[in-house]
């Protein structure tokens, strides 16, 4: 996978997430994937990543995410993301964090969420 294949995939992530589009978000996993995350656990395997996406689709109906930054090369992508919505009871938020995506025979193989987690305090519980 080349710089801009990772560039593309990176779209297709942010169009299913915004879509909440379950299937096609979990599609984009390889079957042995890891997810790690400030915030939660790691998450090993497809089947795992795709519980935590539902977790944050319920806990978060409205959330928009959008890619601001993209540096790629090979199959390796730093994005700089930010996500917008309404938390619990309804107030709105912008959060920033940065995701380093890798990719296998292009799907993601690994996911490392970096973010504070004061700045998402208060929104959702633990996911």
């Amino acid at each position: 996978m080349g710089t801009n294949e990772s560039r593309a995939a990176v779209d297709r992530i942010v169009d299913a997430y915004n879509a909440k589009d379950l299937e096609a978000l979990s599609s984009l996993y390889h079957p042995d994937a890891t997810y790690w995350s400030a915030l939660s656990d790691l998450r090993e395997g497809r089947d795992s990543i795709r519980n935590h996406i539902q977790e944050l689709f319920t806990a978060l109906p409205d959330e928009r995410m959008r890619a601001k930054v993209v540096i790629a090369e090979g199959d390796t992508a730093v994005v700089e993301f930010e996500s917008t919505g309404r938390g619990v009871g309804g107030v709105e938020y912008r959060v920033e964090f940065t995701e380093v995506i890798k990719f296998d025979q292009g799907r993601i193989s690994s996911v490392n969420v970096y973010i504070d987690p004061e700045a998402v305090e208060g929104l959702v519980g633990n996911h």
